[in-house]
């Protein structure tokens, strides 16, 4: 039995609910911008710099403003430079986009079909690749594909 849909207009469940959102962004910012990584990546000497806390947002993946939030509430900016960087654009990440998948496993994976106990078409498959992506898996990895096409 499917229950009533029930929407609440009232200001205290309002509340509530923005609450929760509230703690909800909090311990996600928490976890993509720990304040160790921030330690690292933010220059103490540029902390009001937009431009440089704009590209250590890039590095972390995550929007300028949302950095700015999270280091208004840890205390390390003031209003201003928080204001500013919400004002900012996000960028492209410096870093470069990681591969598909963990060297370890695309080894693994290379052996298993280079020695005859995996075949190509049925890795393929498994991974929901075709032959050549997967031909160009083990290029995007350094490896020579163990099998023709």
């Amino acid at each position: 039995m499917k229950p009533d849909h029930r929407e609440s207009n009232s200001l205290e469940e309002r509340g509530r609910t923005r609450r929760i959102e509230h703690l909800a962004n909090n311990f996600a910012a928490g976890l993509l911008m720990p304040a160790r990584a921030l330690e690292q990546l933010i220059d103490k000497r540029h902390i009001t710099d937009t431009g440089h806390l704009a590209g250590v947002a890039g590095e972390l993946r995550v929007a300028p403003v949302a950095l700015a939030w999270r280091l208004f509430n840890m205390g390390w900016i003031d209003e201003g430079t928080r204001d500013a960087l919400r004002q900012e654009r996000a960028r492209a990440p410096i870093s470069s986009i990681p591969k598909r998948f963990s060297p370890s496993f695309v080894s693994l994976l290379h052996r298993a079909i280079d020695r005859g106990r995996l075949s190509a078409r049925k890795a393929a498959k498994v991974m929901g690749m075709s032959l050549p992506q997967l031909t160009d898996l083990f290029a995007e990895h350094s490896l020579a594909a163990p099998f023709e096409l």
